[in-house]
């Protein structure tokens, strides 16, 4: 459910923009800082504010509300009532008194209460404000009760209806005839609480203000900054796809001009180096292909010659004869070599010729088993060919007999007279030729390398077909002019698999394949290995 949430909140669409634009993300990041910092300011203010007016506000009403039980202390003291009815009265006009004259210092509400620590003899009625009755607590009248202090709490007094912060200070006062009474007085400190309220919204007011100025100043600093760097990027990403004249405007002398000149010497420094392989590229391939081509010359009379010797070994003694084998079967790998370094300079000159046209990849495969019939009983393998019936493919018939002769003579070298499985299959964009062997196998890391010009994963091992060391090569090269793929995997000891995908129609890509690379076996024997040989290569 997490996860969920967290990759919906990843595709919303202002997120992915906060990750992808620097300018966004430093803007974002700033002003939330800014606004983060305003409103602890903000906060701050208001609380010292509050606090002070509130202080300065209490001392007031303290000093108002002292005076005040002080004149109703007096009033009583000099009063000549002696009856509880006639202190009723004097009591009640006395706080009428008071409330309208207390009215300027804020008070909003006057009472005098009975006190508990007089409970017998005469008495009269409290005199209360109902309006400001309930703000006066059993808690805050205890406290008054136990001495003669001034008492005082923070109260929310309701104005009708609305509620105002106040604060209600209580006293004991003495009446004549009816003993101790107390004395409450109910301020309200809705003026202080509309200036607090008139700060806040400054301050509110004053903050959005600055965070819209704010916005506008790092949004754009951020894309003064940011527009170097983002060119920066451009400009690796157009180099790294293959475009060396992609340079950096240098604009000032500060640290991200100094990086746009390091770019561009970088840049002209890979353009030379790459111009000079490509020069040096370019001289070997001549090289390669002229030497071939003028071996041609002294190799086909020196073919003519040893054709003449080899027809007449019936004749010679039997040291002469077998140099005369040998001689033959070198000047056929010789010619194999020249005809493979020619056909390697073709590629890498992108000057290969490839036609195309409808050919039965089955027809193919059996007429490379056919060729290569007496290499396989020579090394005593067992060759096994299946196929739906005729598969046919647009293609270049002589590029795809020479990838399949490679493969499989790779597969008849190396099959250690284990039997070695041809298989060919279609779908409906693609047709598959497996060539799967029993033999010695190959480690991950050998078959990453194995189509390598050259490459050889056992150096001291003898070719027994007279082999170049291009074969695989050219065959890749091969399968990548038809668009196709050509991959391998194996086992050690437990033979490999090269199998050979291209699609039905030329320039039509493949969208299913009717062969995977492994088979169920080699897959097992592969699982069998790992376990049985931790970091032995295969995984």
């Amino acid at each position: 459910m997490l996860d969920r949430f967290t990759k919906r909140l990843v595709a919303w669409a202002p997120i992915r923009v906060f990750q992808r634009n620097l300018a966004v993300s430093i803007t974002v990041i700033l002003v939330a800082i800014a606004a983060l910092m305003m409103v602890l300011l903000s906060l701050f203010v208001t609380s010292h504010v509050r606090d002070g007016l509130f202080q300065s506000r209490l001392e007031q009403i303290l000093a108002d509300a002292s005076r005040r039980s002080a004149s109703v202390q007096s009033t009583f003291d000099e009063t000549t009532a002696t009856e509880p009815s006639a202190l009723q009265n004097v009591a009640y006009q006395l706080m009428q008194r008071e409330r309208q004259n207390a009215s300027g210092a804020g008070v909003v509400g006057v009472l005098l209460l009975g006190s508990s620590s007089n409970p017998e003899g005469p008495a009269i009625n409290d005199v209360v404000d109902t309006a400001v009755q309930s703000v006066v607590t059993p808690a805050m009248r205890k406290e008054v009760t136990k001495g003669g202090r001034q008492q005082w709490q923070s109260v929310s007094v309701q104005i009708g209806n609305t509620h105002e912060p106040g604060v209600v200070v209580g006293q004991m006062v003495n009446l004549p005839v009816v003993g101790a009474h107390e004395f409450y007085l109910v301020y309200s400190l809705a003026p202080e609480q509309g200036t607090i309220d008139m700060i806040v919204q400054v301050l509110g007011v004053g903050t959005l203000v600055i965070l819209m100025l704010l916005t506008v100043t790092i949004a754009g600093v951020s894309y003064q900054l940011v527009t170097p760097v983002q060119r920066a990027a451009a400009a690796a990403a157009e180099l790294g796809e293959g475009s060396l004249s992609t340079r950096i405007p240098v604009q000032g002398k500060n640290e991200l001009a100094s990086l746009a000149v390091s770019f561009n010497k970088m840049a002209d420094s890979l353009q030379k180096q790459i111009a000079d392989y490509e020069t040096l590229a370019d001289l070997q391939r001549r090289f390669v292909s002229d030497v071939s081509h003028e071996l041609r010359t002294p190799l086909t009379t020196i073919r003519m010659s040893a054709e003449v010797i080899y027809d007449a070994r019936a004749e010679l003694d039997a040291l002469s004869a077998r140099s005369a084998v040998i001689l033959h079967e070198q000047v056929d790998r010789f010619d194999r070599m020249l005809s493979d370094l020619l056909e390697i300079s073709r590629i890498d000159a992108n000057t290969a010729i490839s036609t195309r046209e409808q050919v039965d990849i089955v027809q193919i495969a059996k007429r490379v088993i056919e060729s290569n019939q007496t290499l396989a009983e020579n090394n005593h393998v067992e060759v096994t060919l299946e196929a739906p019936g005729p598969v046919i493919a647009e293609a270049d018939e002589i590029r795809v007999e020479r990838i399949i002769r490679n493969i499989y003579v790779n597969a008849l070298e190396h099959a250690e007279g284990g039997p070695v499985k041809v298989q060919i299959a279609r779908s409906k964009t693609a047709v598959a030729v497996r060539v799967r062997d029993w033999g010695i196998g190959m480690r991950d890391e050998v078959a990453a390398r194995v189509f390598d010009r050259f490459y050889r994963a056992d150096p001291a091992r003898a070719r027994t077909s007279g082999g170049t060391g291009l074969g695989l090569a050219i065959a890749a090269e091969d399968a990548h002019i038809h668009q196709g793929l050509l991959t391998v995997i194996g086992c050690p000891g437990e033979g490999s698999a090269f199998m050979l995908a291209l699609p039905i129609k030329f320039n039509e890509p493949i969208e299913d394949l009717p062969l995977q690379v492994s088979d169920a076996g080699l897959e097992e024997a592969r699982a069998r290995y790992a376990g049985t040989n931790p970091g032995g290569g295969v995984k």
